[in-house]
Parts: C-alpha cells; structure tokens; sequence
C-alpha cells in the first residue's frame, strides 16, 4: 500500500522549528545560505521523468500481434520466389509485397497512442507561481519561484500563488483554497498553531501552487519542488505506467489464440504434406496459405473503426474520449470511484436552508431556483436578510450585472458568494440597500473568533445611528445573544429557545452543511452618536446583549441528475464510491443524496478497523465532529421513539433537501451482543459473478444475494493511513457501499489498487490536481471537462464536457454496446476461416487442385469483408444492456472457446461445405467429375504434361488447367461472399431472433450491396481479375451458395430460439457466445 510521507514540522515548537531550518523568522535566510541551499537542492521545480524513446515505440506498432505472422508470411514468400526457376510466375512476389503492405498500413493507422507522462508534467508545471515575496538578510525582495529554498521566509497575500509547501508563523485572515489538493469546497482559514497530525488537515501549514483567496501572511518554507505535496503528486502521477487496457488485453488474448490456431494447422498440414511425398516448396506455400486464412488482416482496422465511431457518438453526448481503447473500459467498469466536489456536486456553495419563524426552510438548490415556500416579505427573514447583507464582502462584478443573477461572477469567498447570489434573487437591490447603510467599521472573520462583525451607519430618520450586525458560528453567536426574534415578536433567548435554536442548526449540520448564524443590535444613540470612532484593538463596542434573527446553511448541492445516474449504475451492477477529501459528514449526507449509500445503517471506519483486527463488541465513536444525538435534539426522541433512540444513541438525523423527510441512521454505536455482518478473510476465494458462472476467483462479491442486506461504510483518511494493504482489501470485501472522507492523494491511488487487485475494473472520476494520481492509475480514468485541472485532464482518458456524472452512464451504454457489436464483428470475420483453411487441407490429404487460392483469400479477408464487420458497430443495443452485470474479464472474453466453436466447427463449416459444392460444380461442369479430381493434384501442377485427360476423355494443356483452377478459386471466392451474407445476418444479434431485431442498421445493410458490388469488381472487372488470379463467373454459379445461405439462417434463428427458450440450459451454456 502507498505510504505518505511523514514530516512534523508543523507540529513541533516555533523556536525549535526555526533552528532545524537555520532562519529567523524576522529577518529570513542570509543570501549566501540561500545560494548554497540553492546549488545543493537545485531550483523549486518539478524534474521532468525519463521518457520511452519515440522511434522505439513507433516500432513497436509494425511487430506486435499479428504483424509478426505476417511479416513471417511474407518472409517466406520472398524466400519461395527467389528459389523458383525462371519460368515461376509472380504470385508469391506479389503475395509477400501485399502481406507487407498490410502490416504498414495498420502499423501506421495504429500509431495514435502518445505517452501521458510528459503532458501531465507540463500541466503541473503551468499551476505553478512565477514569483514570490521573500525576506532574506531582513530586506523584503521579489524573487523567482525557482529560487525558493528551504528555510526561507515568504510574505502572502491574496491573489499570490503559495510558492512552496510553508509553516504559518502570521496570519490575519488568511484563507487559502485547497480544493484542487484536498477536495475541500470552500477556502480554508490558515492559523499558527496545528489542528491535526496529518499535513494535508492542519491549519498551519500551505501548500505549493494552491491560491491565497484573502487576508495575509508569513509562513517558512519546509518543502520545495518534488519534495512539496504538489511534486510528490506530480511524481507519483507521471511515475506510474498505462494499465493496459481491457480491450487491448482481449486483443492480445485474441492473438495469441488465432496464432496458436495458424501454427499448429500450419505446421500440422505442412507435416502431413512432407510426410505424403510433397516437395518442401510445396509445403512452404501450404504454410504460407494456412497463415493468410488465419490471419484476420483487417481485423485491427476493423476494431479501430468501431471504436472510433462510437468515440464520435460520445462526443456527441458531451464525451470527450482521449483514447480509444477507454470507449470499451467504461463499458466493462464494474467500480466507479468518484470525487465529490465538482463531480456529484456542482462545485458552488449555495444557500440550501433557512430557519427564521421558528422552523427550518428549504432553499430550492437549483440553477434556477424558485422561492415559492419561502414568505421574503417576512418580518424575521428581512431582518436576516438584513444582517446577511451588510456583513459581507462579497460583490458582483459591475460588468456582468445584465446577467442572471446566479451566471454573475462575484468577487467574495464561496460562502458570501451564494448568500449574496441567494439575497439578489430573492429580494433584488442588495448593492442598493449597502449605499444606503454605508460600513464604518469592520472585524474579518476568523478562525479565532469564528464570527464577522461590522458597524453600518443607518437612516437619518432611524431610532439610531448604527446598526452592528454580525456573523459566524451558531454557538459563539448565541453566546453573546440574549433575545430572539420569531416572526413579529422578541422574546428572551432563555433555556427553551436555546434548546430550539441547537436543534435547529443541529439538524442542518448533520446534513453536512455548513451553518452561519446571524445577529443584529441597534446601537444606542446616546452614547454612539454619528462620528464615533470604533476600535477593534480596545473593543469599545457591545460584545453581548445581542438580538439572534436567524440561520442560513450552505451546502455544495448535487448536480441534476447525479442521483438517477446512480441508479443506473446501481441497476447496470456497477458500484459507486465516494472518495473526496472533504468533512466526513459532509461526505456522508452528499452519499445519501446521491444514492451512494442506500441502507439505514452504516459503520464508521473505527468499528469497521476494530473488527478487522477482531475487536467483536467494541463500541464505536460517533462519526467526527459529530456529538450525541439524544443530547443535540431532544425532540427526535419523540419523532423516532424512545426505542429507537435508546437502541441507537449516536443516530445522526439527515433530511435532505428534496430528498427525504424522515430521520435516517447513518452511523450507530453498536452494543455487545451486535450481529455484525462477517468479515471476509483475506486469500479468501469468491466469485465476483454468482449467478453467472461458477468460476472462483480472489475478490469480494459484487452482487451479494438478495437475501443478505446492504451494509455501508464511511471511512475515514486517519484511519486508512495506518491500514496495510490486506486490511484495505479485507474491508472493501466485506462491505456494499463506501465513502472514503479527508483523504489524500496517496490514500486515493491505494483504493483504485486495492479494487483492481480484487479483480474489479476502475473507473475514476475528479477534477483536481489531488484525482491525477488515481486518475492514472485507474483502468478508466474520467475528467470534468469545464471545471476540471489540466493535471487532471491530462491524465484522464475520458473528459466529461458538462461535467455532469450522469453522463458517464451514456458512456457505460456505449461501452457494452462496443463491447457486444466488436464480439458479433468478429464472429463475423473468423466464420470464414474454416472455408479458407479447408481447401488446402483437402488438397494436401486427397490431392486435388487446390479449390482457393492465397490472393482470393487476401480478397475476402481486406476486401468483402471489411465494410459488413464495420457495419456492425451500428448495430442497435440488445434490450437487456443496461441490466446486465458487468462482464466477468475472467470468463467473458471478446473471444471465447464458444465463440470459436460457433464460427470454426459451425457455421464455418457450413460455409467451407457451399465452397466446396462450388467447387465441385465447375469442375464437373467442365469435364472433372469428383472421382477423377482425387489423387490428380501431382498431374495436375506438372508443367510438362499437356494431355491431362478428363472424366470425358478431353486433354488439357497446363495453361488451360490454370485456367480453369482459377474458375474454381472464384467459385469458391463467390461461394463465400454468399454465405457471408447469411453470416452477416446471424451475427445481428446474440439471443433475439432476427425478425425482432429487424433490419435497421443501414450501414449493415448497404454493406451487403457493397460487398456484392466489391465481389463483382473483382470477378469481372478485365486486369484486376487477372492480378488477382481469379476468372468471370457464369451468373448462375452465384446461386451455389445460396442453399447453404439459407440454411446457415434457419439453424442459427433455432440456436438462439433454443437459448430463449431453455435460458441456462444446454444451449445456452454451450452455444451463447
């Protein structure tokens, strides 16, 4: 498992800090220290990894699957034409120049892949900051961010880049944004004293290329360049290697299979021929047959066509595919793991509730919100509505005020951004409201105080000159409260109200949102008359005696539609899990938003580890930053009922908007005598797929029997950091859903490993520089196209142009659909193997003329055949695509053995027997009658006999022999490109008979007039069909292979009605491929 590493330098004292980093925090580095420190460690930048040299992988293209049986093909055709006599005519010259070519063509079509690694660094290299303020020698200069070194003391302000990872040493309300690190939606307050062990969670530490939103600050420099959190992510990324992909690794199965196949009908047929008295010429040129019939040669165009049509189809569905291959991994994923912020949310904080009148108000969350529940014209809510105005920095800029309120773009942290949004749309005139109560003084939030305050002049006519409102923490704001308003009334902030008011912002925090209170007081006149001047330092202003008008939550909300796209998956069998940096609660209520967790009940990650190391009965803590629901609100005690509230005393209540109403369990503390679920053991041997095979394999059960219930588990990064790699498997074994919170990059990568080691194949979503790692890690790695990083959209595969996540189930439809058409292109194409590896079977064994020749071989397979098998990439979805489970990569192979037996012993036989019959036919039609045609083949090829008598005593010269063989070798062609049509057909559908299947994919079905048409160019078309050794043909003898045609309909619509018919039968299980 990926371990992060461990620094404590924000942890230790300030006075032992600054003497492991040699500087002072007043006067910074000397310039000759930072001059060694700077040749020593080299510039603040990322190193560039080494890179696979670009011919190198260029040629790997010409020598890799089937290129190098072709390339041996065409070896040993030069080899038979320069061994030859003078008098040998040119066929295997031509054969090999022809086999040659075709392995350039697909080598060059196939060299469109590009190494990430190099993208992805220089898109790291773009986030990074140009300059930096520094003090060194206690002089304040402007430096190169490259000259940063360690120990150095930088000044930040807002709008700076954080040119290196730094301890804070000064802060005045300084907020920084993680987001592209951490996931974390809004900016993050800095202090000086650490809040948590783990880097990545305190509040004292800043982090290279992330953005100083507002406030100011002075922080020491710990880490540069590639030791920053930035450079190890960026090392990490660009470090690891491509995983192959599903469909490449079914390709190279595919390969190897159809290799074995040619070299051991070739070397087996070749054998027999030496063995029989053939010349070893002879048995070269077999050889060299049995490869070109095996050897499916536009197969590799084929493929790539298919997919690129369908990546043309995604486009068109806001789906950008990068590469290829990823079209067909989306559609076999059978985990996705998801970021949250900007992912499954629409990455905007915006007002979600309100709580004025005594009761907690939903806020439509929409793009386009409606506030037809809400009374604006409310005494209460105008006087909150009050308050949240004037204390607030935030303000729309003045050039996009003709736009939609909510398309503006405002000047402001995320949380005064959606209030001030949330204020313009109910209300209007909030920038006209601020002119007519001008600020007069003003304390910022911060992370000390947990409140804002401001003093804001009133009306002339007013019962006083200030007005001082303030916002912040719930609990520090009703500190200083002593009255409440409630509708048209005030009354005394006593016990009663109190209790009403913690339940209030206790329930919306328990939705994950994050709540601020709002106060007011009218300042007396008496004693601050117009003109008073107000001193934060001496506090000479009212700190209590406050009046409470109200709540306000804010939560980054679902995108439309996220929800629904989760049940797809959810019904497709594919799991969903969340892994997000953000707050475990906040996590956790955005899961059940979503549908990502479904039961009633989940587990914390400190009983889920407990278990794992066999701590049965153990309480469990409640969920972080989560305190006793009996003690928070005491109301639910009646809502749920004493039973349920003494069984489950840490429950967290979590209505969500537009989702449910009804309290829901989302952690519990279990007792000791609990029945929890059981624990997988690890090397444990599970099938991944138990109803659709028997095949055991290490992993966890996808698809848990019906009759066993859901378990969820939220977990935290904490507690995954101290898990080894067998624990983290073991866990993601035992439980159905998950969401992983405060996780690093590190922790990310190791939970796409642990699933692919489970045999899963991973999808990844994300938008930050915090998914890179994961992203390229991952099977299938999915970027937001409009808010994504260019880290992360370099090393993606896929990008989302609407960065919406239901538009990944569009791209899971296409890739099954892919998946199913490529298998049906490729039954399609290997059918006709049998009828082109048979004649010289026949040939060698009872010595006849050889029925079809190499060049016609060439003919069907890069000529007729290649626009039907594209064709099938239009093939419409079978109606059960999005219920299936995901394909087991173990037993559903592209190609399988039952794939093989159809189309080699089946329907391919079927197909060799109408070439034969046509075959037979010309023969006999021209004096050869079958029992004179065996053991003639000697005779047959002799140059010097020119009196080869026939059945009707008729003598044939060597050049009328010839002749006539290549009548018979385009008989034979013709016969094939008949019963293709019938295969072609068949190939429409696995399961559905055909007549319901239809004929609707117009593509296919002018494939058939094309290859007709392809058939007729070659036949009769003077000089093509001479270099192609083939003859015109009679149009009658068309009509062989029409019997055989009909038959191959009617045997194939019984197998697949039989596979309907008796689902899981014999059948099924022997002839569905």
């Amino acid at each position: 498992m990926n371990r992060e590493v461990f620094i404590d330098d924000h942890l230790i004292p300030l006075r032992i800090f600054y003497q492991r980093h040699h500087t002072d925090p007043d006067n910074g580095l000397s310039d000759e220290r930072a001059a060694v420190l700077l040749s020593m460690y080299g510039p603040n930048k990322l190193k560039r990894p080494p890179q696979e040299n670009k011919f190198v992988r260029f040629l790997k293209n010409f020598f890799g699957g089937f290129a190098v049986m072709l390339w041996v093909g065409s070896l040993l055709c030069f080899i038979t034409f320069s061994i030859q006599s003078i008098e040998a005519d040119y066929d295997h010259l031509y054969l090999g120049v022809v086999l040659v070519t075709v392995v350039i063509i697909t080598g060059l079509f196939t060299h469109y892949q590009q190494s990430k690694s190099g993208k992805v660094l220089e898109a790291f290299q773009s986030m990074l900051p140009e300059q930096a303020t520094v003090i060194r020698d206690g002089r304040k200069l402007v430096v190169s961010a490259e000259d940063i070194v360690l120990g150095d003391v930088v000044d930040l302000r807002a709008g700076d880049k954080v040119p290196a990872d730094m301890r804070i040493i000064e802060c005045q309300g300084l907020k920084v944004d993680n987001s592209s690190l951490t996931g974390e939606s809004e900016p993050q307050p800095r202090t000086t004293e650490p809040t948590s062990d783990v880097p990545f969670n305190t509040h004292n530490m800043a982090f290279y290329s992330t953005l100083v939103v507002s406030g100011t600050g002075r922080g020491v420099v710990v880490s540069c360049g590639d030791s920053s959190a930035m450079g190890r992510i960026a090392e990490l990324t660009s470090g690891l290697k491509s995983a192959e992909t599903p469909i490449a690794r079914e390709i190279k199965h595919f390969v190897r299979l159809i290799t074995w196949v040619a070299i051991a009908a070739g070397f087996v047929i070749g054998a027999l021929s030496l063995s029989m008295g053939y010349h070893w010429l002879d048995a070269v040129v077999i050889l060299i047959g049995i490869i070109v019939a095996n050897v499916p040669e536009g197969l590799l165009v084929t493929v790539t066509v298919c997919l690129t049509l369908s990546a043309q189809r995604m486009a068109r569905k806001n789906c950008l595919v990068k590469h290829l291959e990823a079209v067909e991994t989306l559609g076999s994923t059978s985990v996705i793991c998801s970021d949250k912020t900007g992912t499954l949310t629409q990455n905007r904080m915006t007002v979600s509730h309100v709580w004025f009148e005594g009761e907690v108000m939903a806020v439509d969350t929409s793009a386009e919100p409606r506030f037809d529940n809400l009374d604006v014209a409310d005494e209460q809510f105008l006087a909150l509505a009050r308050v949240a105005m004037l204390c607030s920095r935030a303000e729309f800029d003045a050039e996009q005020l003709d736009l939609p309120v909510y398309a503006r773009r405002v000047f402001g942290d995320a949380s005064e951004t959606a209030i001030l949004k949330f204020l313009e749309a109910a209300l209007g005139g909030v920038e006209e409201y601020r002119q007519q109560h001008q600020k007069v003084f003003e304390i910022p939030f911060s992370s000390d105080t947990k409140y804002q305050v401001s003093v804001h002049r009133t009306k002339e006519d007013g019962p006083s000159e200030y007005l001082m409102v303030m916002k912040g923490a719930p609990e520090r704001l009703l500190e200083r409260c002593t009255r409440v308003m409630v509708g048209e009334e005030e009354h005394a902030l006593d016990h009663k109200w109190r209790l009403a008011c913690q339940e209030a912002y206790g329930q919306m925090m328990a939705m994950g949102e994050r709540v601020l209170g709002f106060c007011d007081l009218a300042l007396p006149p008496d004693t601050y008359k117009r003109g008073y001047v107000f001193d934060a330092e001496k506090q000479n202003f009212p700190q209590t005696g406050m009046r409470f008008v109200g709540f306000m939550s804010l939560v980054d909300p679902p995108r439309p539609g996220v929800l629904e796209a989760v049940r797809k998956c959810r019904s497709a069998g594919i799991r969903v899990i969340m892994v997000t940096g953000d707050h475990p609660t906040t996590a956790a209520a955005i899961a059940r938003a979503v549908g990502i967790f479904t039961v009633q009940h989940s587990f914390d990650s400190g009983a889920a580890r407990r278990y794992a190391e066999g701590a049965h009965g153990t309480p469990t803590p409640d969920l972080p930053g989560q305190a006793p629901a009996v003690a928070r609100y005491p109301s639910l005690l009646q809502d749920l009922g004493t039973s349920v509230a003494a069984r489950y005393p840490s429950l967290v209540y979590e209505p969500y908007a537009g989702i449910s109403r009804q309290p829901s369990l989302l952690s519990e503390r279990p007792t000791r005598d609990s029945n929890w679920p059981p624990l997988t053991a690890p090397g444990r041997q599970a099938s991944v797929f138990p109803q659709q095979d028997q095949l055991s394999r290490q992993g966890s059960l996808l698809f848990p029997p019906t009759s066993q219930p859901r378990t969820a588990a939220l977990i935290h990064g904490d507690d995954l950091r101290d898990w080894s790699s067998e624990e983290l498997d073991n866990i993601l074994s035992t439980y159905d859903e998950f969401v992983f919170a405060r996780t690093s990059p590190t922790q990310k990568l190791s939970i796409v490993e642990s699933c692919q080691r489970l045999g899963y194949i991973v999808a990844v979503t994300g938008d930050g520089v915090n998914d890179a790692p994961a992203l390229k890690q991952a099977d299938i790695g999915v970027a937001m196209g409009v808010t994504g990083s260019d880290v992360a959209k370099q090393a993606a595969d896929m990008i989302l142009l609407d960065d919406n996540f239901a538009t990944i189930v569009t791209g899971v439809e296409e890739g099954r659909v892919i998946f199913d058409n490529l298998k049906k292109s490729i039954a399609y194409t290997l059918t006709s193997n049998t009828p082109e590896m048979l004649p010289f079977a026949v040939s060698v064994l009872a010595k006849v003329p050889l029925p079809l020749g190499i060049m016609a071989i060439l003919c069907i397979n890069i000529g007729t055949d290649l626009w039907p098998a594209i064709s099938l990439a239009y093939e419409q979805a079978e109606q059960d695509i999005m219920t299936r489970r995901p394909r087991d990569p173990v037993r559903d192979k592209l190609v399988n053995s039952r794939l093989i037996c159809i189309a080699y012993l089946h329907i391919g036989q079927l197909q060799a027997a109408a070439g034969f019959f046509a075959y037979f036919t010309v023969m006999a039609l021209n004096g050869f009658m079958p029992c004179r045609l065996f053991g003639l083949l000697e005779e047959w090829n002799a140059k010097g006999i020119k009196d080869l008598q026939d059945s009707w005593g008729r003598e044939w010269t060597f050049e009328a022999r010839k002749d006539l063989e290549y009548m018979c070798h385009t008989a034979f062609f013709v016969a094939i490109v008949v019963v293709q049509w019938a295969d072609l057909l068949i190939c429409k559908t696995r399961k559905v008979s055909l007549l319901q299947q239809g004929m609707r994919n117009w593509p296919l079905n002018l494939g058939l007039l094309v290859c007709s048409a392809m058939a007729c160019f070659m036949v009769y078309t003077p000089g093509v069909n001479t270099t192609l050794r083939l003859r015109p043909l009679r149009p009658e003898l068309w009509l062989c292979g029409v019997p055989w045609a009909l038959l191959i309909l009617f045997y194939d619509e019984v197998r697949r009605y039989l596979i309907r018919k008796h689902p899981g039968g014999w059948v099924d299980r022997e002839f569905y491929y």
